[in-house]
């Protein structure tokens, strides 16, 4: 614990990135609802969408081999509230190494990220090492890799999975190799790490050093709010708490917890200054977490309200996430433990050839697009702006000469705020919004669920 006057992760700069993540949009994929099939097979066949929506990065749920393990003394709460009745939870490991068969083979996943890099998009794996399942094969191999009580029994972390053992230096030489082997064998771009918090930093900035060494634009995004995780070992950190903010903001919900877009400034801004100066943090309104606990996004508000939204991601600071399918306005139903086997729930691919679906596509190509040439979005800093009505989000984006003012309503009802503009601006991306007059009389008219890109 910090104690008084002692430094915090905040007096100090965050390490500097890779330049491919700044500017990239990453897209969430889980394997098991992308395709009917729910292969690795069959995904790489639709990466080509992706590519074509402007997304620069996929990030695969797990992939390696799950416990099948059908004592459900050993299942999570959520996994028994599921209603799947299947053993195999993505987030609970049978084997590190191997890749699970209801995904497909090794050959399988390096067609699918040498089909990716092709498309020129990055491929991130997501990593479980802060619990096994209870029949994970390093239990019988290395017992000594999972903690343990005095009489010897496997002592259960969080979500009753036994717990690895991070004071065992040969553990973490084992998990480091597995990262590695990854990166070698399969030339994957990074990791996202689950429950990262709960493992010594130690381990992570141990191993982003021996990853850099194979590939030195290696990327790690870390599932905890941990400040100090950006000094050495990190790229970004999850935004969490502020998803369901935005959510519930821009679908007006009566028991959100975020009303006014000065709130939500606020919850941005507390976050923000957490971090080491210059941090990364992934935002995102809708993940396999999310839509398992929650329900989708998408059905708590209209089309056009997600619209916003989208377009407010996507504009705002950070690196940007979408989970698959809300770059067509998707609304299927999703449980991170169903398959084809156990209740399957896939997709709505239908849902890209309807009115909302063709709209959400244009909205993230072009936003895509803009990430990736405007300076100003990638690297740039940004202001917020006082629109002076609490359902219109308003801010500037700045790097050098290149400056963009943002204009985001929430609003079911048409509103018009004033701005001072340049004298003569250009709203050069826009829906449902009109720029007029310039200079200190500018004013902006926000339709519904409006939102303007000016310059």
């Amino acid at each position: 614990m910090e104690g008084v006057g002692a430094p915090k992760a905040s007096d100090f700069a965050a390490r500097p990135v890779p330049e491919w993540l700044l500017k990239t949009v990453i897209c969430q994929v889980p394997l098991r609802s992308f395709t009917q099939e729910g292969t690795l097979s069959a995904a790489a066949e639709r990466l080509g969408h992706l590519a074509d929506a402007g997304i620069g990065c996929v990030y695969l749920l797990p992939i390696v081999e799950s416990d099948p393990d059908q004592n459900r003394e050993f299942w999570s709460p959520r996994q028994k509230r599921s209603n799947t009745n299947n053993p195999c939870n993505p987030y609970r490991i049978k084997n590190y190494f191997k890749i699970d068969s209801e995904y497909g083979t090794d050959a399988d996943l390096k067609k699918f990220v040498d089909r990716a890099h092709g498309l020129g998009m990055k491929v991130v794996l997501d990593l479980v090492y802060y619990h096994c399942g209870p029949t994970a094969d390093i239990i019988t191999s290395n017992p000594d890799f999972v903690t343990r009580d005095e009489s010897g029994k496997v002592k259960n972390g969080l979500w009753l999975f036994p717990a690895l053992n991070f004071d065992n230096p040969n553990l973490r030489e084992y998990l480091i190799s597995n990262m590695e082997h990854f990166v070698r064998e399969f030339d994957v771009d990074g990791y996202r790490a689950d429950a990262e918090q709960y493992i010594p930093i130690g381990f992570w900035e141990m191993a982003r050093g021996r990853l850099e060494r194979i590939k030195p634009d290696i990327v790690l995004i870390a599932e905890s709010s941990r400040p100090e995780c950006q000094l050495k070992a990190y790229d970004a950190n999850y935004g969490f708490g502020i998803s369901l903010n935005m959510k519930d903001f821009f679908a007006g919900s009566k028991n959100a917890k975020v009303r006014t877009a000065k709130e939500l400034e606020k919850r941005f801004a507390q976050n923000q200054a957490r971090y080491p100066k210059g941090a990364r943090v992934m935002y995102h309104y809708d993940n396999h977490d999310l839509s398992t606990d929650h329900g989708r996004p998408e059905a708590a508000m209209p089309y056009e309200a997600a619209d916003a939204m989208t377009a407010f991601l996507l504009a705002f600071d950070g690196i940007p996430m979408l989970f698959a399918g809300n770059e067509i306005a998707d609304r299927a139903g999703y449980n991170l433990f169903a398959n084809r086997y156990h209740n399957r729930s896939v997709l709505d691919w239908s849902a890209a050839f309807t009115d909302a679906g063709k709209r959400r596509l244009g909205i993230v190509k072009a936003m895509s697009k803009i990430r990736r040439e405007r300076p100003e979005f990638s690297s740039g800093e940004l202001k917020w702006i006082d629109s002076g009505n609490d359902r219109v989000l308003a801010f500037e984006r700045s790097k050098g000469d290149s400056k963009t003012f943002v204009f985001v309503s929430a609003s079911p009802e048409a509103v018009e705020i004033s701005a001072k503009l340049p004298d003569s601006p250009n709203a050069y991306f826009a829906q449902r919004a009109k720029v007029s007059g310039g200079g200190d009389s500018a004013k902006v008219s926000l339709e519904p669920y409006g939102f303007a890109l000016v310059e």
